[in-house]
């Protein structure tokens, strides 16, 4: 192993700024700011000389202190150059008549998205849409997300070249690859087709940048004729549309950081009344899955880490709920996904992520996919269609790279369909991880995940990098990092 620690030359002091003393008034208050000079108001276009000088300054002394680690860090920068894959592409997966992938082209920012008819070899001209053609001429660019419609012929893709988060929505003609002259803005998210492919719901942006009012397009409308489905009065909550994995239904959902409300749309019907799902009850959280016959809620009304009830969407009430998931003190329940033949319920126990797959019925078995390793993350990946011949799942561990699984639910077998590569090579068995549970101050026993190289010697002092994140309920789940091993292979633990 290298030494883990490097040298510093921490003879120069820093440079110190002036204090001037700035009255500022922000909502009814004066707060003195010494260092207001500093706020350029042409920002992000600096041009203030003083402030320019001690910005000079700053950069001079970081390069006094930090100046004997140029070589390193052009070691580090080639090291991690070296472990990232310049042609990464996804494993194709069926969506109805159609195989779909994306891929990089050796130095390209952008993905290339491709598809070709199931059952076939892909031919060379399977590309339907290019983002690094889209970008070309922009100084920002970014594919927000895109639908292809259920006839297969039009793709709406909605993009973002200003880079104020404010989309447009665009369609194209996938025989023919002209572009519509539909344009949808500003809005953000996805779009989500009705079932006849003549139009699709999407989130309107007001001038605060808020998702506030869901409307539905119908291709060829001009966009301020399009109706309001659902309009949100609360100025604290967004909102958001998505689909049921049957595609039955466009999923309205309304919400804030504790409470969620959610309406469903026939998409046979797209002018329909939306169906309330429950009303909103402060602190409340909610979502909403449909599959065959039922309606299924993952909901926190009784536990602070959700339940899982099942009923009907004729009779959505909570009179009809009957549990089929209960809650736990150490089941933290995530997500319900409804399939045809399964209900998938990602979960977490124990502080370890864990996929549930059990039958539709409320009395149903079920039981937990089996992973190889003892500490990692795992999830459903990529599954578009509602009946799928197997689950597909996305996992990855502090020591396995991120790998591509098929799940056969029949035989409980998993088959590893890719694992991202490692150009410049890595040997997974010159590393160890291993799971603890550390005591709170309260006793709360506290997971935690721990790498290091196969030589780091325990007990004997050397360095550990530590780094956690539990805010908003948002876990750290053990997941693999090529660039972490340029500070393993220095003789950390992480």
């Amino acid at each position: 192993m290298e030494r883990p620690f490097m040298p510093f030359d921490m003879s120069n002091a820093p440079p110190k700024p002036r204090q001037d003393r700035q009255e500022v008034g922000r909502h009814g208050y004066s707060v003195t700011d010494p260092y207001g000079w500093m706020r350029d108001p042409g920002y992000p276009q600096v041009e203030d000389k003083a402030i320019l000088s001690h910005l000079e300054d700053e950069n001079a002394y970081f390069k006094s202190v930090m100046g004997s680690l140029d070589g390193l860090k052009a070691t580090l920068f080639e090291e991690l150059k070296g472990r990232i894959s310049e042609d990464e592409s996804s494993v194709p997966q069926r969506d109805g008549a159609f195989m779909y992938q994306w891929a990089f082209e050796p130095g390209a920012q952008y993905r290339v998205w491709k598809r070709w008819p199931a059952g076939g070899s892909e031919p060379k001209d399977s590309v339907f849409l290019s983002e690094p053609e889209r970008a070309e001429g922009q100084e920002h660019y970014v594919l927000g997300g895109m639908a292809i419609s259920p006839d297969d012929k039009l793709l709406a893709l909605s993009e973002d070249t200003s880079g104020q988060e404010r989309y447009v929505t665009r369609i194209k003609d996938l025989s023919s690859g002209a572009m519509l002259p539909d344009e949808i803005s500003p809005m953000r998210g996805g779009v989500v087709w009705d079932a006849a492919s003549e139009g699709f719901f999407y989130a309107e942006l007001d001038d605060g940048f808020r998702s506030y009012r869901i409307r539905y397009h119908r291709l060829g409308d001009p966009q301020d004729k399009d109706p309001i489905i659902y309009d949100e009065p609360d100025p604290g909550f967004f909102v958001g549309v998505g689909s049921t994995q049957d595609r039955r239904y466009a999923i309205l959902s309304a919400g804030d950081h504790i409470t969620s409300e959610v309406r469903f749309v026939d998409l046979r019907d797209p002018l329909s009344a939306p169906i309330l799902i429950a009303e909103r009850r402060i602190g409340i959280q909610y979502s909403a899955e449909h599959g065959g016959e039922h309606l299924y809620l993952l909901i926190n009304d009784t536990h602070e880490n959700f339940r899982v009830v099942q009923t009907r969407l004729e009779t959505p009430g909570q009179e009809h709920w009957r549990e089929i998931e209960s809650p736990s003190d150490t089941r933290y329940l995530r997500g319900v996904t409804a399939f045809k033949d399964w209900l998938v319920i990602e979960e977490r126990r124990d502080g370890l992520d864990q996929i549930l797959v059990r039958g539709h019925s409320a009395d149903a078995g079920g039981h937990l996919i089996a992973f190889p390793e003892d500490s990692y993350s795992a999830g459903l990946s990529s599954n578009p269609e509602y009946a799928p011949a197997a689950l597909r799942l996305g996992y990855q561990s502090m020591i396995t790279p991120p790998t591509v699984y098929d799940y056969d639910v029949a035989g409980r077998a998993l088959t590893v369909l890719k694992v991202r590569p490692i150009p410049s090579g890595y040997d997974k068995s010159r590393y160890r991880t291993e799971r603890l549970m550390a005591p709170a101050r309260d006793g709360t026993l506290v997971p935690i995940s721990l790498v290091y190289r196969d030589d780091f010697k325990k007990g004997e002092g050397a360095p550990l990098h530590l780094y956690g994140y539990g805010a908003y309920g948002l876990g750290m789940s053990p997941s693999f990092s090529s660039a972490r091993l340029s500070l393993l292979d220095r003789g950390f633990a992480y």
